[in-house]
């Protein structure tokens, strides 16, 4: 079975694990090391050439440190089928992981602003109508009601 086989029969497997949306791997009772810990056995199920080092492992589990559960979660899903590593056929790396959860943080964030308004062109800040040197822009009303 080839690699790009395995990693998405591993994947649909993880998914497949769902309740009322909301996956088994990212249910609010389980914490950011046990979704580590879960995804290092779907990786080394899907990587068996490759060994996970106790060094690899630390650096595997410091990410449950930054990242909630759920984005942690979605972040070794994502890293697993778009990563680099990942489509050549390896272990996505721990980077790769962190790179993808801060895709889904940003993604996530919705907009402070409003993007027609006027004023500031959707950015959160407008010209100051005082004049400052000091202090060309300011928060833009929009922005404070959002």
């Amino acid at each position: 079975m080839q690699p790009e086989e395995t990693i998405n029969r591993l994947v649909t497997h993880a998914k497949s694990s769902q309740t009322n949306g909301t996956s088994a791997l990212s249910k609010l009772s389980k914490q950011s090391s046990d979704i580590v810990a879960d995804w290092l056995t779907l990786y080394a199920k899907a990587f068996p050439q490759e060994e996970l080092s106790p060094e690899l492992v630390l650096l595997y589990r410091s990410l449950a440190k930054r990242y909630s559960p759920q984005r942690l979660h979605l972040g070794f899903e994502a890293a697993m089928l778009d990563a680099p590593s990942a489509r050549r056929g390896f272990m996505p790396k721990p980077g790769e992981v962190a790179e993808q959860a801060e895709k889904i943080e940003l993604e996530e964030q919705p907009s402070r602003t409003d993007q027609e308004c006027k004023a500031c062109l959707g950015t959160g800040w407008r010209p100051s109508n005082a004049g400052d040197r000091h202090s060309p822009h300011v928060s833009c009303e929009c922005a404070k009601s959002a």
